[in-house]
């Protein structure tokens, strides 16, 4: 399953398929060279909820999510199919959930 981001100069690239949320947001965090802290002053939250999010403790908010989107320069779909296997049913329904909601944010 290919992922497509943009790099810095404007062209495409392909990801990694990510085992779960947790790990697509660590392995673009890691691609784009950017701190937890980084991360987080681009999404508006604390550098914590970060963390929560790469360990799989949490799963990020609707608005967390297009903060996501857009600092990781992708598309909210390109997230889902970038997400192998799921924690759990629940979170893979919630996260698509959220997913759903943030494209119609982002009008993708």
């Amino acid at each position: 399953m290919k992922i497509i981001a943009i790099d810095d100069e404007g062209k495409e690239i392909n990801l990694p398929p990510a085992d779960d949320v947790a790990d697509f947001i660590k392995v673009n965090r890691k691609r784009l060279r950017m701190s937890l802290q980084d991360i987080a002053k681009v999404v508006g939250v604390k550098r914590q909820a970060v963390w929560s999010w790469e360990k799989g403790v949490t799963i990020p908010s609707v608005e967390n999510l297009v903060g996501l989107v857009k600092a990781f320069e992708t598309a909210p779909d390109a997230m889902r199919r970038g997400i192998r296997t799921p924690r759990s049913a629940k979170v893979q329904k919630d996260m698509n959930r959220n997913l759903k909601l943030a494209e119609e944010i982002l009008g993708a």
